[in-house]
């Protein structure tokens, strides 16, 4: 939930300040790195780091999927 909560808010500019936040925004710094062609190794990051980036991958799956099904809904 919170990371839902905090990947909702970076990704739409809102203010409010989650615990999740970091997590959120250095996923989104590596997601960018990795476009540009900047990788790192899953093993070189904790535990719970992977964890955190999956549910946020997860997340923004998520409300990419919410957001494509709602402008479908408007096109009809």
């Amino acid at each position: 939930m919170l990371a839902r909560r905090a990947t909702r808010g970076l990704l739409w500019g809102a203010s409010t300040y989650y615990v999740m936040s970091p997590y959120v925004m250095e996923y989104i710094a590596r997601s960018r790195l990795v476009k540009l062609g900047f990788t790192s190794d899953f093993d070189s990051l904790p535990y719970i780091k992977t964890e955190i980036f999956c549910a946020i991958d997860a997340t923004i799956d998520n409300i990419k999927a919410e957001e494509a099904k709602k402008m479908s809904l408007k096109k009809r």
